[in-house]
């Protein structure tokens, strides 16, 4: 189970790692890097609402809003609790909250390039995807190596942002479920990790968010139902690992 933004009714790449990071539900949403985006970013959706193009202003509402609305660059929100990887040895890479802000900027300005301002076609934005993709595998890849943490987390969002991007094309996104799995297996040779364990934070169907994510292990464990009690899990593992002398 996965926390749901209740005035969204889905739930929220932000609130689900918050959640799952801190230990308890934590309820927030991507923000604006400052005030003057938000306002925009209103109206803009009022815009889209309201206005159209009967009201004799035409195109030309559109391109402004557009123009405006492509700045209306989103982050993930600061992290106030403690998280287990302040708790733990450990290490991470390209995650929300901690390196990864930067990252999704990017990835933002592509899709609304891609389905706001009309400057991508979507062959394009998949080949600018798959890049980013590329560089994120090489960055986790580099630093797993050698790492000493007893505990490791990494992120990639691409299958979250291929599947929304992509819902019509089902032979693609399959083929990056296959990568995937390569980068996967390749991670668990590397790393020589007695426990692995894979977590979405929501799955998705034609497109949306569903109300649940999906957990896979390499043991068979009993694990957490709701995904912030992974918080103790790994904290409890990692200390049951040490007094039997396990690394």
């Amino acid at each position: 189970k996965v926390p749901i933004n209740k005035e969204l009714k889905k739930p929220t790449t932000p609130s689900v790692w918050a959640s799952f990071l801190a230990g308890k539900i934590i309820n927030c949403r991507f923000e604006y890097e400052n005030r003057f985006l938000k306002i925009v970013d209103f109206l803009f959706k009022f815009k889209k609402k309201f206005i159209n193009k009967s009201f004799g202003i035409g195109s030309l509402t559109i391109n402004l809003f557009k123009s405006f609305n492509q700045q209306a660059i989103k982050t993930f929100p600061k992290l106030k609790e403690k998280t287990f990887l302040e708790k733990t040895n450990s290490d991470y890479c390209n995650i929300p909250f901690y390196d990864y802000s930067d990252e999704y900027k990017k990835i933002v300005v592509l899709l609304n390039q891609t389905f706001i301002e009309d400057k991508l076609t979507r062959e394009q934005l998949k080949g600018k995807l798959l890049e980013i993709i590329g560089n994120d595998m090489k960055k986790i890849i580099q630093k797993v190596k050698g790492n000493k943490a007893e505990l490791f987390f990494c992120y990639f969002h691409f299958l979250d942002l291929i599947q929304h991007s992509f819902l019509d094309n089902p032979i693609f996104i399959k083929e990056c479920y296959k990568k995937a799995d390569t980068f996967v297996a390749r991670l668990k040779k590397l790393s020589k990790a007695e426990l692995i364990v894979i977590i979405s934070d929501h799955g998705q169907k034609n497109g949306m968010h569903t109300n649940y994510g999906f957990c896979s292990l390499n043991k068979n464990i009993k694990i957490p139902k709701n995904i912030e009690d992974f918080h103790n899990f790994f904290i409890s593992y990692l200390s049951r690992n040490r007094q039997n002398g396990k690394n």
